[in-house]
């Protein structure tokens, strides 16, 4: 038995064919580049039945003026679905900013779990809209992104934890008592960026906020108090009325 379990003389079948797909796929990815109107639709029709193996083939059109042939290749290579991702991952990397711009999209359309590694490590791209949608994707994938992102809230700076703070804000609910559970493990600086994003999130966290007025570090006490402010809605009094004589005089005056 040979690869993919196929005995020799099997192989000495497949192999051609697949090597006739690829140069087929090669071909038709050619004349979608120069073909237009109905005749780039007929072309776009044929690669969309051999669109697994055409996505990494489609990757180096994404990175044109041409808006039809970009969203064309995009619409293909989404249609391959998860077997795409690793072109795509490989894609985050290129020197061209559209064409990683348009992977991190991708694979938040493609809600990629396999990603979520490729996705962190785009957070810090030199390019913002890449930045946004790698962010963007990774909310896409919610609570499986969390443990990445409060990881990065609590450890990074600068465009890393500024972009995690964004993603946690927006995945949300779920995200309130990871956030929280990590806080001692924080830097200061990030517990409370870590505090403001709770208050972004909103309703969801005013239990938890209430019980960090208590905390044991002034950056969240104050935090906390100033996410509950931008909340709204009634507190008792009596909620607040032991930061008037905290001791750290940054709470005092918030």
């Amino acid at each position: 038995m040979g690869r993919f379990g196929l005995r020799g003389s099997d192989w000495q079948t497949v192999e051609p064919q697949m090597h006739r797909t690829t140069e087929r796929i090669k071909t038709l990815v050619a004349r979608l580049r120069e073909a237009q109107g109905p005749e780039r639709e007929l072309v776009a029709e044929q690669l969309l039945k051999v669109r697994t193996r055409a996505a990494p083939f489609m990757i180096d059109l994404l990175d044109t003026d041409d808006t039809s042939l970009h969203d064309t290749a995009a619409w293909i290579i989404s249609g391959a679905g998860a077997p795409a991702a690793p072109a795509l991952e490989k894609a985050l990397r290129d020197p061209r900013v559209r064409v990683r711009a348009t992977a991190a999209e991708l694979l938040g359309i493609l809600h990629a779990r396999r990603s979520l590694g490729s996705l962190m490590r785009a957070l810090p791209d030199p390019d913002a809209e890449v930045r946004q949608n790698a962010a963007w994707a990774l909310t896409r994938l919610g609570s499986a992104a969390i443990p990445r992102l409060v990881s990065a809230l609590g450890r990074h700076a600068g465009l890393v934890r500024e972009q995690a703070a964004w993603c946690l804000a927006g995945i949300g609910r779920t995200a309130v008592r990871p956030i929280v559970k990590a806080l001692p493990r924080m830097l200061p600086e990030s517990r409370a960026e870590a505090v403001l994003v709770l208050g972004r999130i909103g309703e969801a966290s005013r239990t938890a906020l209430r019980s960090l007025l208590m905390s044991r570090f002034p950056e969240v006490r104050r935090g906390a108090f100033l996410a509950l402010q931008e909340i709204g809605g009634s507190e008792r009094l009596s909620l607040f009325l032991p930061l008037l004589f905290d001791p750290d005089h940054t709470v005092r005056a918030a």
